[in-house]
């Protein structure tokens, strides 16, 4: 059988191995055929075989990206930047800047804004964008996206007034003023609220995941997993792109843990393809370290009256995970402080005593502390590490304003512990948790080998022995998300049989001078299902 195309290369990492080799690799329709001996082009090769020579340059299995949110990631693209606002009226009038050059009547979205940066360190209220916009919604996320500021006209089109209460009993909040109206600020879970209601047509939509996928397709992403609530997700769209073969992305999603499994009963049977997949429930059992609303298992450092200044129900969050796992389903955890990892794991160890062992392949999220006994416990009971790496310079640029040793004084010698976990034998997989963090995944590589921030220090990484090699950043990135989104019969590696989702990057990771030179690095080819989606 002769190949559609033929990459040959000195540094074909797979993901099987833990170095490149110098092999070639046959694809023929939408399959790997064969990867072989540099020199066994002959037997692949005819005068309809596109040739591709990729010398030094590193060739990859497609990255996986298994922590998305796309709703967010898409609104991003076209979004107001507000990290670097030094006061909530700076961030209005960057809004105001952007709306200027924006004009129209759709929402405005922007991101990353902190009031604890600001000159004045009090949340933002409606009133200040009111003044500017009284006819157009602006819809302004947090840094880490667990609250939105928002206006009059966005409460409105959101359909969030006095009588809205507070969802999923305490676990967020609506806040209001002392008139009883919204202030225009919600909290934690309180954005889910936000997911009732399309702010957009569905035309727009469409055309937008259109244009998105290009852009992942430039960095070399060739799947997600998508965890998406507080804005509504258009799945039928996924299908008919599929349809149309203009999907350049496999997607999985995964919906809501509740008590009420009827849409993931009908989800499950209805997306199940080899590009479309259901991947089971997700919810939070702690909000963020930099809001208090972390679980921990000892009071904060600096806060020692709270463990956690908005806790979840963790009984209703138990027997969800429990009802789920009895009928299949994989559950996601997202955890921060290590009294929620716990509370993750010890209802993991029910499911399996209550449900029997299983394949189930749960996982939890984030885990930015964890105690030391908990740590061998995600191997022992087959739960995957669903880690960030660019999560480890997210709240700061330089190193000494680094607020987890303020906020868990020693404990802080206990975040983001991949290398630890990893040599466990758990399984890890990693992704940005776009629009968190840029898609690109040379970040993650990059924050994953180095653990520096963005001054380049500590010079050998915050807590340098929890640096990954490079090895197991790349198959964290192809293989372990493949695994944990139940498609690594498919995909994840570079061996025959499986799906030809291949990236070809402008040099070689293995091969660098200075680990900065990650963040140069880009990829030249992306192959997506045996097509190429993506050249240089």
């Amino acid at each position: 059988m002769k190949a559609d195309i033929v990459l040959r290369g000195n540094a074909v990492f797979t993901s099987c191995a833990d170095a490149p080799e110098k092999k070639l690799i046959a694809v023929k329709g939408n399959r790997i055929i064969a990867v072989d001996e540099f020199d066994s082009i002959d037997s692949y090769a005819d005068e309809n075989t596109r040739v591709i020579e990729c010398g030094d340059r590193l060739v990859t299995p497609g990255f996986n990206d298994n922590h998305f949110h796309l709703a967010h990631g898409i609104n991003q693209v076209n979004c107001v930047d507000l990290s670097l606002a030094t006061s909530e009226e700076d961030a209005v009038q960057k809004v105001v800047d952007f709306a200027e050059k924006n004009p129209g009547n759709e929402p405005i979205f922007g991101y990353y804004w902190y009031h604890m940066n600001w000159k004045e360190k009090k949340l933002p209220t409606k009133h200040s964008l009111d003044k500017y916009f009284p006819d157009r919604p602006v819809i302004l996320y947090r840094v880490e996206s667990h609250g939105a500021w928002l206006n009059s006209k966005a409460l409105e089109l959101l359909q969030i007034n006095e009588n809205t209460p507070n969802p999923i009993k305490n676990n967020g909040e609506i806040v209001k003023g002392e008139d009883g109206k919204p202030t225009g600020y919600i909290h934690e879970l309180a954005i889910f609220v936000m997911g009732r209601h399309s702010v957009k047509s569905r035309e727009k939509d469409k055309s937008e995941y259109v244009e998105f996928f290009k852009k992942l397709s430039r960095y070399g992403v060739t799947s997600i997993s998508d965890l998406q609530y507080d804005m509504p997700t258009r799945y039928d769209i996924f299908t008919e792109l599929e349809e149309e073969g203009n999907l350049n992305i496999r997607y999985g999603f995964a919906t809501i843990l509740s008590d009420d499994l009827t849409k993931a009963r009908e989800y499950r049977e209805k997306y199940n393809s080899e590009k479309i997949k259901y991947l089971g429930l997700k919810q939070y059992v702690d909000g963020t370290i930099l809001g208090y609303t972390g679980e921990l298992l000892e009071p904060y450092e600096d806060k020692p009256e709270t463990r956690n200044e908005m806790p979840f129900d963790f009984d209703e969050i138990t027997r969800n995970a429990l009802a789920a796992d009895r009928e299949g389903f994989r559950v996601r955890l997202h955890t921060i402080g290590d009294g929620a990892v716990r509370i993750a794991l010890d209802a993991f160890q029910r499911c399996r005593e209550e449900n029997g062992i299983r394949d189930s392949r749960h996982s939890i999220a984030h885990i930015e502390v964890v105690n030391d006994a908990d740590i061998p416990r995600l191997n022992e009971l087959g739960v995957i590490y669903d880690a960030h790496p660019a999560h480890v310079n997210l709240s700061c640029e330089k190193a000494e304003d680094n607020p987890y040793p303020v906020h868990l004084g020693k404990r802080a010698d206990n975040c983001f512990m991949y290398k630890t976990i990893l040599d466990t034998g758990a399984h890890l997989a990693v992704g940005s948790d776009f629009p968190v963090v840029e898609p690109d995944p040379m970040l993650g590589i990059y924050r994953g080998v180095t653990r520096k921030f963005n001054d380049g220090l500590p010079e050998e990484g915050w807590i340098p022995s929890e640096r990954l090699s490079m090895a197991e950043i790349l198959k964290a990135y192809t293989i372990g998300t493949a695994y944990h989104d139940f498609k690594d019969d498919i995909t994840g590696t570079l061996e025959a049989g499986k799906c030809a989702d291949i990236v070809i990057l402008d040099r070689n990771l293995f091969d660098l001078e200075t680990p900065e030179e990650i963040l140069e690095t880009k990829p030249v080819m992306t192959i997506f299902d045996g097509r190429i989606v993506y050249e240089a």
